[in-house]
């Protein structure tokens, strides 16, 4: 069974077909870590920058932070 969260970013991974496992071996986190950001959490920069260049490789487009987490002023 496979949890949902309300996230922009699980959203995301639902909908374009990507797993946390896939992703966290694309990206080179570890997995409760793509957890973690699957949540809400905000997460260091550095995390954002590599999850969004792994979503990129997977899907063959640019992926932006801004597609995948929520900002400030939202």
């Amino acid at each position: 069974m496979r949890m949902r969260f309300d996230t922009p970013f699980d959203r995301w991974l639902r909908v374009s077909g990507i797993t946390p496992r896939r992703l966290a071996l694309e990206a080179d986190v570890s997995r409760p870590t793509v957890l973690r950001m699957r949540k809400g959490s905000i997460g260091r920069a550095a995390t954002r920058a590599k999850l969004a260049a792994a979503c990129s490789a997977l899907i063959g487009r640019r992926v932006t932070e801004s597609e995948l987490f929520w900002t400030g002023s939202q």
